[in-house]
């Protein structure tokens, strides 16, 4: 199984997508999953981050499994689709 974690983090240096890496690897083992890591694409702003999910979900033969962790202040803004107003 092929999981990959498309956070949100990690600003715009390499550097800092290391770091960012690095903490969410020591999250993930602390929770269990040591051994059985989970790859940890940082994706820098919110945007960018959904953006590089969007991209690995339209071509799911490079990871299966790919999953978004962004923060929660404010839902994420898909310009492709419309919201449906009458579930709102």
């Amino acid at each position: 199984m092929s999981v990959k974690i498309y956070v949100e983090g990690g600003g715009d240096s390499k550097e800092q997508h290391v770091r960012c890496r690095e903490g969410f690897r020591k999250l993930i083992e602390k929770a269990g999953f040591r051994g059985r890591m989970l790859a940890i694409i940082a994706g820098g702003g919110r945007e960018s981050a959904y953006d590089s999910f969007k991209t690995a979900v339209a071509t799911g033969a490079q990871a299966p499994y790919p999953m978004l962790l962004v923060d929660s202040e404010d839902p994420v803004q898909d310009e492709d689709t419309v919201p449906d107003s009458a579930a709102i």
